[in-house]
């Protein structure tokens, strides 16, 4: 499953995505014209609540940098439902 999003929310990257990734831990120590050629010919994807950008198991032909937002990642069962998971965390009960 490719992901599909209406043309108007595939933009060229705005001055600031360039500078959330130029200050990123990933991107932020390459070289100017290295990271001038990276992010050159790329788009930037306006990707809405709860849009699946991918699909467990399928080839990627795309990588996806987050430059604002959350991402959450869920693997579902053989049987397509969700796995049972719980949080381990201060407030958990």
């Amino acid at each position: 499953m490719s992901l599909t999003v209406p043309a108007s929310d595939i933009v060229a990257p705005s001055d600031e995505d360039l500078s959330a990734a130029r200050r990123s831990t990933l991107f932020g120590r390459l070289p100017e014209e290295a990271f001038r050629r990276l992010f050159e010919e790329q788009k930037v994807v306006v990707a809405g609540k709860d849009m699946r950008l991918m699909t467990w198991g399928e080839r990627a032909d795309t990588c996806y940098i987050v430059l604002r937002g959350l991402v959450k990642l869920v693997r579902t069962t053989a049987a397509r439902r969700p796995p049972f998971w719980r949080s381990t965390g201060r407030d958990a009960r």
